[in-house]
């Protein structure tokens, strides 16, 4: 393997983190980033990657069992030409029910080889400092089992082992439940700076720093990213649950190969 190709959706960033890992484990140095995160870059609509000896890496966040819809649409504009192919979801430690079976289905249809994939947690998008849900993680041990999962990977590619592995979920996916528009308010920190602007994946946040209900998809990458804490989710709903999502027990990842 001379390249490595790193695709993902990642508003805050952990997704990112553990595709990452994963490469450096391959320990193949010419890597190719490519970020569908915000609007301008979802702009190309083929994508093909024809480069015969290379490896490709899929990351997907889980909202609510399911990838987001505007990032599995996304991934039909890709094309491959049977690389063997890595699928991996991130979620908030609550489950990632069909999300990696979907990704996998998705990228495959496409006409990449899928040889490994990988359900790993990162940090709630709901979470905060009085709501452990999967705080601070990937941590070490998330990012160190990443590395060793890249390692396995080439040495399976290495040995000719193309094998796809069974990858757990069900079909017809997990329906997506209604939207809960949790859009996030602007409190009297805000200087608007526009940095949540500048960041929203689906250009939900206008001048004035006020977000759109019924485009904001609940990444809520613009409360991470504000240098001034200054925003917030005030909707009734959101604190149960936050609160449920922070009962839940701690989850480790699980790879396929």
């Amino acid at each position: 393997m001379k390249k490595v190709y790193l695709v993902y959706f990642s508003p805050t960033k952990t997704t990112r983190t553990i595709v990452r890992q994963i490469a450096e484990g391959t320990e193949i140095k010419d890597i190719v980033e490519v970020d569908i995160t915000l609007p301008k870059n979802r702009l190309k609509k083929n994508n093909d990657i024809n480069d015969d000896d290379s490896l490709v890496i899929f990351g997907m966040p889980v909202y609510g069992g399911r990838i987001p819809k505007l990032a599995a649409e996304y991934l039909k504009t890709f094309k491959g030409n049977n690389q063997p192919t890595v699928t991996v979801v991130v979620y908030g430690n609550r489950d990632y029910d069909d999300a990696l079976l979907e990704t996998a289905d998705i990228v495959k249809e496409r006409g990449f080889n899928i040889v490994g994939a990988g359900a790993f947690i990162g940090e709630h998008s709901f979470a905060d400092k009085n709501h452990d849900i999967a705080n601070d993680r990937p941590d070490d041990k998330d990012k160190q089992k990443a590395l060793t999962f890249g390692k396995i990977i080439l040495t399976k590619i290495e040995s000719n082992d193309l094998s796809k592995p069974k990858i757990p979920g069900k079909r017809p996916y997990k329906n997506y439940g209604k939207p809960l528009k949790l859009a996030p308010v602007k409190g009297k920190e805000c200087t608007n700076c526009m940095i949540c602007r500048d960041i929203c994946p689906v250009h939900a946040i206008n001048e004035k720093g006020i977000a759109d209900k019924d485009k904001c998809i609940s990444c809520c990458a613009c409360i991470k990213s504000c240098p001034e804490n200054a925003r917030s989710v005030k909707t009734p709903i959101f604190k149960p649950i936050v609160i449920m999502l922070s009962k839940c027990k701690k989850k480790e990842p699980q790879t396929f190969i």
